[in-house]
């Protein structure tokens, strides 16, 4: 939307098409949701992290019940896809716990070695000294 003369206006409608570039030198955009006067149907991965997404407008010329054996075909003819797609997330999250979980263990090793390291030198300090005495 475009913002004109006190009023908004979809940016590829006439009157802002036909504008000259300084009748538009005080206007600027902003998005709104606005009607579209017809369904759209969207469909999308039910899997957070696959971006997988299709839609499907209804129009004048097209009917949203004409639209309706395309919508099932498309969808039948994507669902390999996307159960690839959402097995591929699965496997790199998997993969990200398994190296987040590694590191945790590295990390507790390497305070567990720091702690038995500072005991032993400890120890053999405490022996060191008693035989020198």
């Amino acid at each position: 939307m475009r913002y004109l003369n006190g009023d908004y206006h979809r940016e590829d409608s006439s009157l802002i098409r036909s504008a000259k570039s300084w009748q538009l030198t005080h206007s600027w955009t902003t998005e709104q949701d606005m009607p579209c006067r017809g369904f759209r149907v969207v469909a999308y991965s039910p899997k957070k992290g696959v971006d997988w997404s299709v839609s499907w407008q209804q129009t004048e010329q097209q009917l949203l019940g004409t639209l309706i054996p395309r919508i099932v075909e498309t969808l039948k003819a994507s669902k390999n896809n996307l159960r690839r797609l959402m097995d591929a997330e699965d496997a790199a999250e998997a993969k990200k716990e398994r190296e987040e979980e590694l590191e945790r263990y590295e990390r507790r090793e390497d305070a567990r070695k720091t702690a038995q390291a500072l005991t032993d030198s400890r120890q053999s300090a405490s022996s060191w000294m008693r035989k020198s005495a």
